[in-house]
């Protein structure tokens, strides 16, 4: 019983851990291809609720969304913004801190410096 307690309490103290860090989102955007649409998306994304940070890469046509705390974006508000702007949303990536591969940086970029 108190295994079960002590096991409990990890998982809801690691759960909570989770929950207030920061949480990263890949966008892959189809139609991108001027900082005026990337600035665009930008400014359309930070309206939503939690959202921290946004940095597009126009090269790959990615979109990197940072969120503070339990602010979560869901594939279909990052749809539904990128649709609005008269973008296509090609995929949709959640990266928690330190669990993406070692060898990229906070927008995913190798040790070569390019995307993977």
């Amino acid at each position: 019983m108190k295994l079960i307690i002590v096991a409990m309490s990890v998982v809801m103290l690691w759960s909570t851990g989770v929950l207030a860090g920061e949480t990263h989102f890949l966008l892959g955007v189809d139609g991108m291809s001027c900082p005026f649409c990337a600035y665009g998306i930008e400014k359309q994304l930070k309206k939503i609720d939690g959202v921290e940070e946004v940095n597009a890469d126009l090269a790959q046509g990615n979109i990197w969304v940072e969120t503070s705390g339990a602010a979560v974006l869901s594939e279909d508000s990052a749809r539904s913004v990128l649709e609005d702007a008269g973008f296509t949303l090609r995929a949709f990536d959640i990266y928690q801190p330190g669990k993406r591969g070692a060898l990229e940086d906070e927008h995913g970029k190798n040790e070569t410096g390019q995307h993977k």
